[in-house]
């Protein structure tokens, strides 16, 4: 029974990964159809609501553990070929490397402290055997699709504050070093000059 387990989990990772794979490779298109703002706040609303939920589905019938999974990975990552395609139309040419590395900054690092953060809760609310420590530990993966509208409808220059407190808690967590050069790559997005910006 647990190897048809550890292979059924292994074929349903699979396909929820080739759903992200069609929506890197989709999303783009939707976009040019339905255009970028919606595309993007359609997929954040989307991921976000699977955030919240498949953790407590896990005991449901497979089917809709199926579904779910299935909107979930094309929905988190359907809206990443919109952020690239709509940086390269709204920055200018001189900051578009600098945009488009930030951009990257930001997504690698919330993918990097993501699952130290899942696993932490997950062994906080009491391991993988407790139902409600999955539910749990993804609707963490759902705060920053939470946070972000939050945060634009209070204080809009203020909207990615999230995703740079998550990136400074990874630079403190890595060495301090890497906080002076998140910041060196900020100001220059900024519009500083490089050699201003680098300490």
């Amino acid at each position: 029974p647990s190897e048809r387990t550890a292979g059924l989990g292994a074929g349903l990772s699979a396909l929820f990964h080739v759903m992200g794979i069609v929506a890197g490779s989709s999303g783009g298109w939707l976009s040019d159809r339905w255009g970028r703002t919606a595309v993007i706040a359609l997929m954040m609303a989307v991921s976000t609501t699977c955030s919240f939920t498949f953790g407590w589905v896990l005991d449901a019938p497979l089917l809709l553990i199926a579904l779910v999974g299935c909107v979930y990975g094309f929905s988190a990552l359907g809206d990443s070929p919109v952020y690239s395609t709509a940086l390269t139309e709204a920055v200018a040419p001189a900051r578009l490397g600098s945009a488009l590395a930030i951009r990257s900054l930001l997504g690698f690092g919330a993918g990097a402290i993501s699952p130290w953060v899942f696993g932490a809760l997950l062994d906080h609310f009491g391991g993988r055997g407790a139902p409600s420590a999955w539910g749990w530990a993804f609707a963490m993966l759902g705060v920053g699709g939470l946070l972000i509208p939050v945060f634009d409808q209070i204080a809009p220059e203020w909207r990615y504050a999230p995703l740079l407190l998550a990136l400074a808690l990874i630079a403190v967590l890595a060495n301090i070093t890497a906080l002076e050069r998140i910041y060196s790559v900020y100001k220059v997005a900024r519009g500083v000059p490089l050699d201003a910006a680098v300490p």
